[in-house]
């Protein structure tokens, strides 16, 4: 799938916009931009980082409309001993993330 697709799923399904996905990448909103028009595409650990993003927001899709999948992204979550999900995905911690979201999930349908 183009990466503008991909840009555009996480911008319908989890209410992130440019700057959001920007500042959860670690990228620049040019680097955004570039990719958003063809003139590039995500390499190395901004590859890595966008996938563990989509997959966020996928599985936060189900549970969430997009501005909450928006809000469970940027304020803090007592799972994360209050840390923002935000704050754990720009480090690296994306997996921890996602690990969080299966324990809510479970919790709703299981």
């Amino acid at each position: 799938m183009p990466v503008a697709d991909r840009l555009a799923l996480l911008r319908d399904r989890g209410g992130l916009n440019a700057r959001d996905v920007a500042a959860l990448l670690d990228a620049t909103p040019q680097t955004l931009s570039r990719w958003q028009t063809g003139k590039g595409e995500p390499a190395g650990t901004l590859s890595g980082r966008l996938s563990v993003l989509e997959a966020i927001v996928d599985e936060l899709a189900v549970l969430y409309p997009p501005h909450r999948v928006h809000d469970w992204i940027f304020n803090p979550h007592r799972l994360l001993g209050h840390a923002k999900p935000a704050e754990r995905i720009q480090g690296g911690g994306g997996d921890e993330v996602l690990a969080v979201i299966a324990e809510l999930r479970d919790g709703a349908f299981g």
